[in-house]
C-alpha cells in the first residue's frame, strides 16, 4: 500500500522555469528600461540646453559686433560734423579775411588785391577741404562772390536764411541740415555751413560752404557693411510727416530724401530710432524683411544711425543648421541607446566644428569691415594678461602673430606716452570702466612712430538678475597717424596766422596788439606775486629829418637795424621788445624796479649808438643815429588803482624829459617828478 501510494518526484517543466525566471527578471528589465529612459531624457535635455546656449552665444556675438561697429561709426559721423564746423570757425576767427572783406566792400567791390585774397581763400577751401562750392553772401543773403556762379534765382530758401540770421546773431558757424524736395538749392544731396564774418562788432556777411554728401559723408557710411551683402548703414532724419533716409540705400532701396516713411510704421527701425528706442532690436526694413538693427542717435545733429543686417542671414541660417543637427542627434539616441555617450561626443564635436567654421566666416566679414575702415579688433584677457589680435590689428601694431603679451605691448609704446597709457590701462581695469585713448607706438618693422586710437569695453554677459562682467575687454584699434599729421599742420598754420597778426611786418618785432596782451598778462602776474613791472618808452632822435635827408627806404632800413639791436640786447624770460608806432619802441620788463629799468635803458642806448648809423642832420654829438628813453616802474599789488595805462603814461612823460634834456639819454619817471618839484 505504501509502495503503491508513493509517487516519484516529477521534473520541473521548461514553461515553469521560464515563468519563474521572468518573475525575477521583470523588475530588472523595468529598471533597465527606466534607466535607459532617464538617460535618454537627460541626453535630450542636455542636447537641448547646449543648442540654446550656442544659439544665444551666436546672438551675443552678432549683437556685440553691431554695437562695436555702430559706436565707432556714430563717432566718425559726429567728428565729421565737428570737423566742418571747426573749419568754418577758423574762417570766422581769421582777422585777415575779415579785413580783406571790409576793404573790398569799402572799395565798392572793385577788383584789386582784396578781391584776389578773398578768391584765393575760397578756392583753398574747395581744394584742400573737399567743399563742392563756397559762396560769399552779404548780411541779407545776397550773393557777393564765390568759387562758382550762383545757380539759384531770387532769394535763398527759408532754411538758409534762418541759418544766416542765426550765424550773424550768435557770431558762430551754423550748419544747414540737408533736406529733399523743392526746398533744396542744389541738384545733389548737400549739407552746408554758414560762417559769419565780423569786423570787430560789425557783421560783414557770411561764407556759405557747401559739401556734396555723395563724396564726403556717404563713402564714410558705405565702408561699414560688416562684410555682408544685406548689411546697411542708414542715417535717418525726422520730417513734418514722418522720416526720410539721409543716405541712399543699397540696391533696391530708396535714394536720399525720397521715400518719406510715416511715423505710423512702428515696425521700421528708423521710426523706432526716432521714437527713442536704443540698442539692438528686431525690426522690419523697407523691403519687408526681418532685420537685426542697432539704433543710436548722432550727437548734436538731427540724425539717427540705423545699422541693420538681415536676420535670416545673421541668425536663421545657423539656427536651421543647428535644428537639423538636433533632430539627427535625437534620432540617433532613440535608435542607438547603447551608443548614447559616443554619439553625443561625436555630434557635439561636429556641431562645435561647424560653429567654429561659422565664427571664422563672421570673423572674415569683420576683418573685411576692419580693413575697409583701417580698424583692427582685439580682445584682452585679464588672467594671462594677453592680447588676442585680429589680422588687421596685428598689421596695425606690426606683429607677425595674432597674440601679444602685456609686456610686449608696453614695449611698443614710445617712452613719452608709456607712463600715462599704463596708468590709464591700470585704472580702467581697477574700476571696470571702458578705455578711450590715443598714443604713439614705434613700429617694429620700419621704426617709425605711429599714432594709435583705441576703444575698448568690458565684455558683458547676462546673468539671472544682472549683467556680469567677463574677465576680458573687447575693443578696436585704429591707425590715426595721417589724421594727427593733419591736425598738427592745422595747428601750425593757425599758430602762424596768430603770430602774423601779432608781429610788426617791417621790423619783425611784436606789434601794439602783442604788447597790450603781454602787459595785461604780466600786470596780473606781478599783482599776484607782489613783483615790480617796468616799461621803457623810446624814440629815435630826429627820425623825421633822417627820412627827409636819406629817404624813406633808408629810413625803413634804419628802423630794422635799431629794432634788431634792441631785440639782441633783451634776453631775459618774459621781457618783450615791441614797435609802438612809427619810430617809437617799447620794452616790457617784468621783475624790474626803476633803477633796474634805467640800467637796461642805458644798455639799449649804448647798443643803438654803437651801431654807428650815419645821421648828418642830428643834434647828437657824433653824427649817428641815437635814441631817447623814458623809464617807469610800478608795484601792481600797491598801485592797482593806477593800472597799466598809468605805467605807459609815466614812461612817456619820462621820455619827454629825456628829449628835453638833449636826447641820446635815458630818464626815469621819479627823476622827472623830482625835477618838477624842485622847479
Amino acid at each position: 500500500m505504501a509502495s503503491s501510494q508513493a509517487q516519484p518526484e516529477q521534473p520541473t517543466q521548461p514553461a515553469q522555469i521560464k515563468k519563474e525566471r521572468f518573475k525575477w527578471r521583470t523588475p530588472l528589465y523595468v529598471l533597465i528600461l527606466l534607466l535607459i529612459t532617464l538617460a535618454m531624457v537627460a541626453a535630450l535635455w542636455g542636447i537641448y540646453r547646449s543648442y540654446q546656449e550656442r544659439a544665444q552665444l551666436h546672438f551675443h556675438q552678432v549683437e556685440s559686433r553691431l554695437r562695436l561697429v555702430s559706436d565707432v561709426q556714430t563717432q566718425n559721423v559726429v567728428k565729421w560734423r565737428k570737423q566742418h564746423l571747426a573749419e568754418a570757425a577758423t574762417l570766422s576767427n581769421d582777422p585777415l579775411y575779415a579785413q580783406a572783406l571790409q576793404q573790398w566792400l569799402a572799395s565798392g567791390k572793385a577788383p584789386g588785391q582784396w578781391q584776389s585774397m578773398l578768391t584765393e581763400r575760397l578756392h583753398n577751401f574747395v581744394h584742400y577741404n573737399e567743399y563742392t562750392m563756397v559762396h560769399l553772401l552779404d548780411t541779407q543773403g545776397r550773393w557777393l562772390h564765390g568759387t562758382t556762379t550762383p545757380s539759384w534765382e531770387g532769394d535763398l530758401p527759408q532754411p538758409e536764411l534762418l541759418a544766416l540770421a542765426q550765424a550773424l546773431e550768435t557770431a558762430l558757424p551754423v550748419m544747414v541740415e540737408p533736406r529733399g524736395g523743392k526746398d533744396t538749392v542744389f541738384a545733389f544731396p548737400a549739407i552746408a555751413v554758414m560762417a559769419p564774418i565780423y569786423d570787430e562788432d560789425t557783421p560783414l556777411g557770411v561764407v556759405w560752404m557747401v559739401l556734396d554728401m555723395r563724396t564726403t559723408l556717404f563713402p564714410l557710411l558705405q565702408s561699414w557693411q560688416l562684410g555682408s551683402e544685406n548689411a546697411e548703414s542708414i542715417l535717418t532724419q525726422r520730417t513734418a510727416t514722418g522720416i526720410v533716409n539721409v543716405n541712399p540705400m543699397r540696391s533696391g532701396g530708396p535714394d536720399s530724401f525720397e521715400a518719406n516713411l510715416p511715423m505710423s510704421r512702428t515696425i521700421s527701425p528708423g521710426v523706432q530710432a526716432v521714437q527713442g528706442v536704443r540698442g539692438v532690436v528686431h525690426s522690419v526694413n523697407y523691403r519687408d524683411e526681418k532685420v537685426l538693427a542697432m539704433l543710436s542717435q548722432v550727437e548734436q545733429s538731427p540724425w539717427w544711425l540705423v545699422l541693420q543686417v538681415n536676420e535670416d542671414e545673421a541668425l536663421s541660417h545657423p539656427q536651421r543648421r543647428e535644428g537639423l543637427m538636433l533632430g539627427l542627434q535625437i534620432g540617433a539616441v532613440l535608435l542607438l541607446a547603447a551608443w548614447l555617450a559616443g554619439l553625443w561626443q561625436w555630434f557635439a564635436w561636429r556641431k562645435e566644428r561647424q560653429l567654429k567654421h561659422k565664427l571664422e566666416q563672421h570673423m572674415r566679414w569683420l576683418g573685411t569691415a576692419q580693413r575697409a575702415a583701417g580698424l583692427g579688433y582685439f580682445a584682452y584677457h585679464l588672467g594671462p594678461q594677453k592680447f588676442y589680435l585680429s589680422e588687421s590689428a596685428a598689421e596695425i601694431l606690426g606683429q607677425p602673430s595674432g597674440s601679444l603679451s602685456l609686456k610686449e605691448w608696453a614695449a611698443l609704446i614710445v617712452p613719452a606716452d608709456k607712463k600715462r597709457i599704463l596708468r590709464l590701462h591700470s585704472e580702467s581695469i581697477g574700476k571696470g570702466e571702458a578705455v578711450r585713448s590715443e598714443y604713439r607706438i614705434r613700429h617694429p618693422h620700419h621704426q617709425q612712430e605711429r599714432w594709435i586710437q583705441v576703444w575698448a569695453e568690458w565684455d558683458i554677459q547676462e546673468g539671472d538678475n544682472s549683467l556680469i562682467p567677463v574677465q576680458r575687454m573687447l575693443g578696436i584699434a585704429q591707425d590715426i597717424t595721417e589724421r594727427k599729421q593733419i591736425e598738427t599742420d592745422l595747428a601750425n598754420y593757425r599758430q602762424l596766422l596768430e603770430n602774423q597778426v601779432r608781429q610788426d611786418p617791417l621790423t619783425a618785432l611784436a606789434n601794439r596788439l602783442a604788447l597790450d596782451e603781454a602787459v595785461t598778462r604780466q600786470w596780473q602776474r606781478a599783482k599776484r606775486r607782489g613783483h615790480y613791472l617796468a616799461v621803457l618808452m623810446m624814440d629815435i632822435d630826429h627820425f623825421k629829418t633822417y627820412n627827409d635827408t636819406y629817404g624813406h627806404l633808408q629810413g625803413d632800413e634804419c628802423l630794422r637795424q635799431v629794432a634788431q639791436a634792441l631785440a639782441n640786447s633783451i634776453q631775459r624770460e618774459g621781457e618783450l621788445v615791441a614797435r609802438y608806432g612809427g619810430e617809437e619802441f617799447a620794452v616790457l620788463l617784468p621783475h624790474a624796479d626803476e633803477t633796474q629799468a634805467l640800467e637796461c635803458a642805458q644798455m639799449l642806448l649804448n647798443a643803438v649808438y654803437h651801431l654807428g648809423i650815419a645821421h648828418s642832420a642830428t643834434s647828437v654829438p657824433g653824427g649817428v643815429v641815437s635814441i631817447s628813453i623814458g623809464a617807469a616802474s610800478l608795484l601792481p599789488a600797491l598801485d592797482q588803482d593806477l593800472g597799466a595805462a598809468a605805467l605807459f603814461a609815466r614812461a612817456d612823460q619820462a621820455l619827454y624829459a629825456a628829449k628835453e634834456g638833449g636826447r641820446n639819454r635815458c630818464c626815469g619817471y621819479s627823476q622827472t617828478v623830482k625835477t618838477a618839484d624842485s622847479e
